[in-house]
């Protein structure tokens, strides 16, 4: 494949010329004989997750009709269910096995234009999964189960590149495994939350992962159990401790949660009412990485008042609010002879 405008090779899956910077639009090209018409179906509210841009409705016609949304600024198209497997499937009938060119769309795998990252579907905005279609086509696509699938420019391309080597066998993303995982992620979550609200830290500990690690604005890195003993001193010294939480939401590898809670601050009798956005990722089943992330200045004002809305604009209030932080929690590991052994991670 050739760049329309320098005509300088374009790898397999890209796009964008290397030496001219002209954006191709492979994808479609490597249809072949197929017609690209406006689609007369009724028009669907769809934006692209990247360009954030209303997409056009076209049908790619290649013996059956394939109704897809498109994007012309960056050639992201998005198939509605379950059109593309039927689009894939027709590509690879009667194709036989060339080891020799699936090598080569190996050796050739493009790199990450856009940031990795989990995107909203173009019709409904939910969070969208993001898995590999079969097993060596080396395409992550994005897939909303309800709408369709989402690929990047020159992924389309590299799909049917791949189909025509004789790469699919008839396989197509696989749904169950992925969504099993992320029902139990939803589930970790949630059971981790509730069992904050019954205050029993011993319960948190069981869903982490034995080499996770926790992060937040007052404590930047924790190892597992040290988290798990912090869990434990907030639990026993939050008497009016109140929490509540939603939005959890995961994927198959990530999870996020919004939590927050009402509890009279120690040292200073001062009511606290923080706001916590909470990030996950997961290994074996278990939280292996816990981010979260609040308002480090809102808090220092709620808990320490003047002072602390003094500290909150200085560029070392803060570390001092995390020194003591971390004093605070080995003076209680320290009084209740905590050891890593003591939870079970």
């Amino acid at each position: 494949m050739k760049c329309v405008s320098c005509g300088a090779t374009l790898p397999a899956g890209v796009d964008v010329c290397r030496h001219c910077e002209t954006l191709n639009d492979v994808d479609f090209r490597l249809l072949g004989q197929a017609r690209v018409a406006a689609s007369d179906q009724e028009r669907v509210e769809a934006h692209c997750p990247r360009c954030r841009v209303p997409l056009i409705s076209l049908c790619i016609q290649m013996g059956e009709s394939y109704p897809v949304h498109r994007c012309k600024g960056c050639l992201g198209t998005f198939f509605p269910s379950p059109d593309l497997q039927r689009l894939v499937r027709n590509v690879s009938e009667g194709q036989g096995l060339d080891r020799d060119r699936l090598a080569q769309l190996c050796r050739e795998s493009p790199p990450e234009i856009w940031p990795i990252a989990y995107i909203p579907c173009p019709v409904c905005r939910e969070t969208m999964e993001r898995s590999s279609y079969g097993k060596t086509s080396g395409v992550l696509s994005d897939q909303c189960y309800q709408h369709g699938v989402w690929l990047d420019g020159g992924e389309l391309g590299r799909l049917l590149s791949w189909a025509r080597a004789g790469g699919t066998g008839g396989e197509a993303p696989q749904r169950s495994g992925v969504e099993e995982k992320r029902t139990a992620h939803q589930q970790l979550i949630t059971r981790f939350y509730q069992a904050f609200q019954r205050k029993d830290p011993r319960a948190m500990a069981e869903c982490y992962h034995p080499q996770a690690t926790f992060g937040d604005p007052a404590f930047p890195h924790l190892e597992v159990w040290r988290a798990c003993a912090m869990w434990m001193m907030l639990c026993e010294r939050g008497k009016d401790l109140k929490l509540q939480f939603r939005n959890v939401r995961a994927s198959h590898v990530e999870g996020e949660a919004f939590w927050e809670a009402h509890y009279t601050f120690g040292q200073t009798g001062h009511k606290v009412h923080n706001q916590i956005y909470a990030t996950f990722r997961f290994r074996d089943g278990l939280i292996w990485e816990h981010r979260d992330s609040f308002d480090m200045r809102r808090w220092m004002h709620m808990a320490l008042g003047f002072k602390g809305k003094v500290l909150g604009f200085l560029p070392f209030g803060q570390r001092i609010v995390q020194k003591t932080a971390a004093q605070g929690l080995e003076q209680f590991i320290l009084s209740r002879n905590l050891k890593a052994e003591d939870f079970r991670v």
